[in-house]
């Protein structure tokens, strides 16, 4: 990527680090701050992944494209969980193999990759949007209007196909959310075409200290004198105003703390590594996380052996998933089933 961006690499980067943070028990320590990166952390991601949006490709070069990115990988290991499910079970896991085709957190073993069939629908609702719809030839207020109506009507019906029981062939089943969370739609790809609205204010950033502690203000009191917390996964959006108002303050800190970075040439390069690793942090560090914690966690009791336990997890959880993709990437073979073919 050209020098003039690595601050959105850096704030991808960072981003990743606060969807770690929010997985690796953090809560038990920082409640404050698990509030906080919760209304930032997926709409940064939305938002920045929003920036270089393209719709210059025809519909087939386009679903080629973003299947290969997003679905190939997603695919790849929920197919190796279902034959481990197979091999542990010893029958074959109707459920959890349907499951992986309604792609929701709550239907997959390794919950964090919703996002990843989450957003290839992004991208495709996103391109019908521009392609068919003519949306970029709309007037910039009536794009703007359009983008907070949707984020408005989705934050306060974010719940409506949660947790319905409904009832097939004599079958009971509880609806959570409708296939790649399609439910959420409204609210993600909001953030999203924001990015793509914004993408030359992002990409030549001017940096205004004003605003910046204005937004940093606005955070402690949002923290201070509300209950703002986001879980698009478990369908979440409590006080959408105030959530909304803090995601808009957060991503701008974070883009602004970004851009400063840049010149901190290690501190750079740590981050640019996790955001372009992002994809393979993503897919792995929820298990890893999940397993070091509940493996470390029965030898302390004291608060500070937990904070250490979690820190170690967060840490561990980074490493392992970079050591894993450095293997992918070097492998023929794996690197297949993960990377996006080169045409």
């Amino acid at each position: 990527m050209n020098n003039r961006f690595e601050h959105i690499d850096i704030a991808k980067g960072i981003a990743m680090i606060l969807v770690v943070g929010y997985h690796t028990k953090l809560y038990n320590a920082t409640p404050e701050l698990i509030n906080i990166i919760s209304f930032i952390m997926l709409p940064l991601f939305f938002f920045l992944s929003g920036v270089f949006f393209s719709y210059k490709y025809n519909l087939k070069e386009f679903l080629f494209k973003k299947s290969d990115t997003l679905l190939k990988p997603y695919f790849s290991v929920s197919i190796i969980l279902v034959f481990f499910a197979i091999y542990k079970e010893g029958n074959l896991p109707i459920n959890q193999i349907l499951g992986v085709f309604y792609g929701v957190g709550d239907t997959i073993l390794w919950d964090p990759m919703w996002f990843l069939t989450h957003l290839f629908l992004i991208y495709l609702f996103t391109y019908f949007l521009f392609r068919f719809a003519k949306f970029d030839s709309y007037h910039v207020s009536v794009q703007w209007l359009i983008i907070s109506l949707l984020l408005i009507i989705g934050s306060y019906n974010i719940d409506m196909f949660w947790q319905i029981p409904i009832s097939i062939f004599s079958h009971n089943f509880e609806l959570t959310g409708l296939p790649f969370s399609m439910d959420i739609i409204l609210i993600t790809s909001s953030y999203f075409i924001a990015g793509k609205l914004l993408k030359n204010s992002i990409i030549n950033f001017s940096t205004n200290q004003v605003i910046f502690y204005l937004c940093i203000l606005i955070l402690i009191f949002i923290t201070i004198y509300s209950d703002a917390f986001i879980e698009l996964n478990k369908r979440i959006f409590i006080e959408p105003l105030f959530s909304i108002v803090g995601s808009i303050c957060g991503i701008y800190i974070i883009i602004y703390i970004s851009f400063m970075l840049q010149s901190l040439k290690k501190t750079k390069y740590l981050f640019n590594l996790i955001g372009k690793s992002s994809l393979y942090i993503l897919i792995f560090h929820g298990y890893i996380a999940h397993k070091t914690y509940d493996l470390l966690i029965k030898y302390t009791e004291e608060p500070i052996g937990m904070i250490l336990v979690v820190l170690f997890t967060f840490t561990i959880s980074i490493i392992t998933s970079l050591l894993l993709m450095i293997l992918i990437k070097k492998s023929y073979y794996l690197s297949l089933f993960f990377e996006p073919r080169k045409l």
